[in-house]
């Protein structure tokens, strides 16, 4: 399968164009903003629609006799955008039609490539080694940066951006890809201790396959929170484990309290590689499609309404 550009959401859900590099690059997903039928006495207030690069939520309106329709008795006005990641929510807007349109962060000029540590956070020193770094054009293709120790230029716009680095030497860390955002800007390189640790926890113990991917996804809410009670799907996947109080099983169907799930040894070509469907139900309801490669480890934090 070729490379596409970015994920898709499914029909709950909204798509917000997004753009890289003056190309189109990934889709992000949003809750609809639109009001709620009307009942006596005026209904709740609709639920807000995230801004960023598109304009915020319709909030209440009102019928001929001036009451509510999504909001409250009487309530002319309606809430707008809230936060979404990458852009400032719209505002209110004082006749019930939405918010203004939500302003979009604006990326650093410099891209760091960090570690990721056991904890699967991000370190505060830059990765000593060298290597390339890759970012996903909007085309499908990769363009490429020798990266020598320190933060390398970046000319980005939009919202998302998916970035790889291939390590000099492959001995002690994988090749990573990680989708990037304004608010989070680092580009992560895994370890392979940090990955082998992981499958000992099966209950036949094993190492990753060099020729399969694996996906480590982290599902949060728009907050950020780690969502449990969701049930991953990954095609041809040879198993999902969960990490639960910070370690990781292969028994179980849904997400815990961390939020966290791999699904590990995912068919994938090599780099550049495929693009690998990620299906959530359960708690929540979303797909992305995620980019994968033969020996690489894919990080991609599902943020969900």
């Amino acid at each position: 399968m070729s490379l596409s550009p970015g994920f898709r959401c499914l029909r709950r859900f909204r798509l917000l164009g997004l753009v890289v590099l003056g190309l189109p690059a990934s889709v992000a997903c949003t809750e609809n903003g639109e009001a709620p039928p009307y009942w006596e006495g005026g209904g709740a207030r609709g639920p807000a629609s995230p801004g960023g690069a598109r304009p915020g939520g319709r909030g209440g309106a009102k019928n001929d006799d001036g009451e509510g329709i999504g909001g409250d008795m009487g309530d002319t006005g309606g809430t707008g955008g809230t936060d979404a990641a990458g852009g400032t929510g719209g505002t209110d807007a004082a006749d019930g039609t939405g918010g203004t349109e939500g302003a979009v962060a604006e990326w650093p000029t410099t891209l760091a490539v960090r570690e990721l540590d056991e904890d699967f956070g991000l370190g505060s020193r830059n990765f000593a080694d060298d290597g390339t770094v890759h970012l996903r054009l909007g085309s499908g293709g990769w363009s490429s940066t020798k990266y020598q120790g320190s933060p390398i230029d970046l000319e980005a716009t939009g919202s998302a951006l998916w970035a790889a680095f291939v390590p000099k030497s492959d001995k002690n860390h994988f090749i990573t890809i990680r989708q990037l955002t304004p608010l989070s800007p680092v580009l992560a390189v895994a370890r392979r201790r940090t990955f082998q640790d992981i499958f000992q926890a099966l209950s036949v113990p094993a190492d990753p396959d060099p020729l399969r991917a694996q996906i480590l996804v982290r599902v949060t809410n728009r907050r950020g929170e780690p969502l449990a009670f969701v049930i991953p799907q990954v095609r041809d996947a040879r198993v999902i484990m969960y990490r639960t109080f910070g370690s990781w099983t292969e028994f179980g169907e849904q997400t815990s309290g961390d939020g966290m799930f791999l699904a590990a040894d995912v068919p994938a070509s090599s780099f550049p590689g495929s693009i690998a469907k990620v299906i959530l139900s359960g708690a929540v309801s979303a797909s992305f499609e995620v980019p994968v490669a033969a020996g690489a480890v894919t990080l991609f934090d599902a943020a969900v309404d």
